[in-house]
């Protein structure tokens, strides 16, 4: 991938979502596309940044309808939805018995209209007028987890946990990814013939079809990307 001007990073004691954000929160206003499982990035979606998911096989954009565990809600609300609802794959508490499901029976809003946690709170204040005994309301109302009582603590401490608004990186991962961003790539001593031979070593060359031009077909994709990195100029303002 260096070979090929594929621009790349791994740190250590990092999130992949959190290193993403902070690269889309600090890239100028390029056209981004997040290729990505990870339901969290949905929070990321905006006029400049898309995000195509291989489970789905579809690229989303805002005002999109996004499937989140079954139920269809608006690209917009899925932050909102997991803080509330937790994540027990992300090890994040939710509502004690608040499924997806049965938020969004009580907020259907959430479905097809961008919405707030000031927007659901005021609802459940008004279901809860109508149904006193209600015990999940309660639940909702009071932050109960299965952890206990957390009160108002609840909504601050997922939010912390869920919003990639404030990327948690090291310093290092930061300077590197802003490296990413903004310095030029070195082309010096990069060749596809140093692509070619690593493909050979490392068996990979096995895996591609069987035909004359299989080599040029798995090269094609790369040649724009490498065409730009070479005739980028650093302009100083």
């Amino acid at each position: 991938l260096e070979e090929l001007f594929v621009r790349q990073g791994e740190y250590e004691f990092c999130e992949t979502d959190d290193a993403i954000a902070y690269y889309v929160q600090n890239s100028p206003k390029e056209n981004i596309i997040i290729f990505s499982s990870d339901g969290d990035l949905t929070q990321l979606v905006s006029e400049h940044t898309k995000l195509f998911n291989p489970s789905h096989s579809k690229m989303y954009q805002p005002n999109d309808t996004f499937v989140y565990d079954h139920e269809q809600i608006l690209i917009q609300n899925i932050k909102l939805v997991k803080m509330i609802c937790g994540d027990p794959s992300d090890n994040i508490a939710g509502i004690k018995n608040m499924g997806v499901r049965r938020l969004t029976s009580m907020v259907p809003e959430i479905k097809n209209q961008e919405v707030t946690m000031d927007f659901v709170l005021e609802r459940f204040n008004i279901l809860f007028e109508e149904d006193k005994d209600n015990k999940l309301i309660q639940n909702f109302l009071t932050g109960v987890t299965k952890y206990g009582v957390l009160g108002e603590e609840f909504f601050d401490v997922n939010t912390k946990i869920v919003s990639l608004e404030n990327p948690f990186l090291t310093d290092e991962a930061r300077e590197s990814i802003d490296s990413l961003i903004n310095d030029l790539i070195d082309p010096e001593g990069r060749s596809y013939k140093n692509t070619m031979k690593m493909m050979m070593e490392d068996g990979i060359f096995l895996l591609l079809p069987k035909s004359d031009d299989a080599w040029i077909k798995f090269l094609n994709p790369f040649l724009r990307l490498t065409r730009k990195e070479k005739n980028k100029k650093l302009i100083k303002i």
